[in-house]
C-alpha cells in the first residue's frame, strides 16, 4: 500500500505544462485514484466530504478545509478557483498529507 501511495504522490506532484483541458483531465484522473484511499462520506454537486489518514476533508463550493481526525479542528483552509481544484487539493491533503499549488 505504501509503495502505491508513493507512486501516487510522485504522479500528483509532477507538474504538467499543458493546456487547461489536459491539466483538468489529469486532475480528474488523479481524483479517481485518490478516492480509492479515502472513505467518501458525502458527494453531492458542490459538496464533498471524505475521511482519510490525515484527517477529514470538506469541500463546500470552491472552499476546501482539512480537519484534524483527533480534535476535529481545522488544520488548513483554502479557497480555490474551481470545485475541481478544491476536491483535488482536499484529497491530496487527506490521503498524501501534501499540498499541491
Amino acid at each position: 500500500m505504501t509503495s502505491e501511495l508513493d507512486q501516487l504522490k510522485a504522479q500528483v506532484v509532477l507538474h504538467l505544462d499543458a493546456d487547461k483541458v489536459t491539466v483538468d483531465k489529469k486532475r480528474k484522473q488523479e481524483i479517481l485514484l485518490l478516492r480509492g484511499h479515502v472513505q467518501v462520506v458525502d458527494d453531492r454537486p458542490g459538496h464533498f466530504v471524505c475521511d482519510g489518514p490525515h484527517g477529514r476533508g470538506v469541500v463546500d463550493g470552491k472552499d476546501a478545509t482539512l480537519f484534524s481526525a483527533v480534535t476535529q479542528r481545522p488544520l488548513r483552509w483554502q479557497a480555490f478557483k474551481s470545485h475541481l481544484y478544491a476536491v483535488h487539493s482536499v484529497l491530496c491533503w487527506t490521503v498524501l498529507g501534501i499540498s499541491i499549488e
